[in-house]
């Protein structure tokens, strides 16, 4: 019993598992510090994929400081440490006292330990992860409205510790914040309440971000009038124990013009008008959902093989989802103004199913006029069932005059698989002309069928072409132009919205993103730190050995 009693508190107190958590704690702020700590799930998932998702929400690793894992280690190190401290502090006090101040040195480094240790645990908030595990907080997955977020994903006031994050609109106010907690978030209460006076962004001659910061309002009931500061990176705010940091910024329900362009025959263009934030229902089946409004987009317009960036502005952009009747929904991002691409001038509009996936851009050419008239007008003859059989027919026509001597059960199979042509790829793209024909005809023909079917293709879809320049009245086209309808069009098929949206103009509102903290323990953390630094000079710089007396020979 006493050997067993002995091992134990040998063990705990050991050099060896000493080392052994202190590498844990290093390996694990290390992924602290490269994967970016408490982002929404979504942002993890569209970064990662779901299968390393799976692994690294498992391992805790999207929050790593308030993992389970990383809290029990921070504790068995405090326990290994003070176990070691108090078997040996008696022996060193001795040797303090016959002037060997190594000894010192060695108390000094690891109660640094502890307390820095100590400091960790405090602002992990272990009461708020044994309040969640005893399910009296949930954390709340739904995008609410704060006046709507249910009671039980509220942490109480007086909550020691917390780190969250909350966008105030300019002219807006927040009294909470909120608290990444899995794939949801709990409200903090604050015990003031942070308005945004203004927001200001500067930004470089290429349009990227140089600098930005805000105008802060603290309203609190102790003060006679509101406090009124300016934050930016890395000059943060702090008040009443709680911390204020400028980090990032975003819109705060900017105002937009949108020209909808319908893609299939039915009612001409017109103007909706929305907000950021908000919904639309543009017609009984779709619903418009505005997530986002960008100023400025700076992209890389070098070619790929130089590596000197060219940094370039491309302009505003607004990001929204199209929500079907049976409540899927695809993802859209749409630039406000024509980019240039290998000499043409193009609308981009990127499309995505998932978060998970990146956006896939059509480009839709230039009118003359400067927006998509004619090609929302060519896609419309291709949609039209009535025109576009026209169309098949004639060139069904036009092949069958080589041929007079064929049978009439020949010439109407050629006639409706020409339509059926044409309908496939008005429907579907393309893409899905080959896929078909992949599965329908020989391997060693596909190639040559495939090039007379695109030859067939063109040819309809030139005839559409010249149809729409017929109800413009405008003079031939510029060079190219009909191909770049035709690619367009080719990738029409696969476009998961029966319209297009072009941004017209915008009143821009914006947020600044906040990062609110309240972390007690870290006092702690900075005095534990100059304790393991003054600790690890005195045992570098002084010796371990006590000093040599000199005494008087005798006499």
């Amino acid at each position: 019993m006493n050997h067993r009693a002995q091992t134990l508190p040998e063990f705990l107190g050991s050099m060896r598992l000493a080392v052994t958590l202190l590498a844990a704690l290093a390996v694990a702020s290390v992924a602290g510090t490269v994967l970016q700590q408490n982002q929404p799930y979504n942002d993890y998932l569209a970064k990662f994929g779901p299968y390393w998702f799976g692994v690294y929400e498992s391992l805790g690793l999207f929050d790593v400081y308030h993992a389970p894992w990383f809290l029990a280690v921070l504790a068995f190190l405090v326990l290994s440490v003070g176990v070691c401290v108090s078997r040996n502090a008696r022996r060193m006090a001795r040797q303090l006292l016959r002037g060997r101040w190594h000894g010192l040195g060695y108390l000094s480094a690891h109660i640094g330990v502890v307390v820095v240790a100590v400091g960790g645990l405090v602002d992990g908030n272990l009461p708020l992860l044994l309040a969640h595990w005893r399910g009296e907080v949930a954390a709340e997955t739904r995008n609410l409205p704060l006046s709507e977020v249910p009671k039980r994903s509220f942490l109480p006031a007086a909550n020691p510790a917390f780190r969250g994050r909350v966008n105030i609109p300019e002219g807006a106010r927040s009294g909470a914040v909120f608290v990444n907690m899995g794939d949801g978030y709990l409200v903090q209460p604050l015990p003031f309440t942070v308005e945004l006076a203004d927001f200001r962004v500067r930004h470089y001659d290429t349009g990227q971000p140089k600098s930005f910061e805000s105008d802060l309002l603290i309203h609190d009931p102790g003060l006679k009038s509101p406090l009124a500061r300016t934050i930016r990176v890395n000059h943060p705010l702090t008040h009443k124990g709680v911390t204020i940091y400028q980090a990032s910024f975003s819109d705060g329900g900017s105002s937009l013009a949108m020209r909808m362009w319908p893609l299939r025959p039915g009612a001409g263009a017109e103007t909706v008008h929305g907000t950021v934030g908000k919904n639309l229902n543009l017609t009984p089946a779709l619903r418009l959902e505005l997530d986002d409004f960008r100023l400025f987009n700076v992209v890389n317009r070098a070619a790929a093989d130089v590596k000197q960036p060219d940094l370039r502005n491309v302009g505003p952009s607004f990001q929204f989802r199209l929500r079907r009747a049976d409540g899927s929904a695809a993802e859209f991002h749409n630039y406000m103004l024509p980019v240039t691409v290998d000499g043409g001038r193009y609308y981009l509009s990127g499309v995505r199913e998932s978060p998970a996936e990146e956006f896939n851009y059509l480009h839709i050419p230039e009118g003359p006029a400067g927006g998509i008239a004619r090609f929302a007008r060519l896609a419309a003859l291709l949609h039209d069932d009535q025109t576009r059989n026209a169309v098949a027919d004639q060139i069904s026509a036009t092949a069958l005059q080589l041929q007079d001597a064929a049978a009439e059960d020949s010439r109407r199979a050629i006639t409706e698989k020409t339509r059926q042509l044409f309908t496939t790829f008005a429907r579907h793209g393309l893409a899905a002309v080959q896929e078909q024909l992949a599965q329908e005809a020989p391997p060693a023909q596909v190639d040559n069928l495939l090039a007379a079917y695109f030859n067939i293709l063109r040819l309809g879809v030139a005839e559409l072409y010249r149809r729409a320049l017929a109800t413009e009245g405008e003079g031939a086209p510029p060079a190219n132009h009909f191909a770049d309808h035709f690619t367009a069009l080719a990738a029409l098929g696969r476009y998961p919205a029966p319209l297009y949206l072009q941004l017209q103009s915008f009143d821009q509102v914006q947020a600044s993103g906040l990062e609110v903290t309240r972390s007690p323990g870290q006092p702690l953390v900075y005095a534990g730190c100059a304790l393991l630094v003054a600790g690890i000079f005195l045992m570098l710089f002084t010796t371990a050995r006590a000093p040599k007396l000199r005494t008087k020979p005798p006499r």
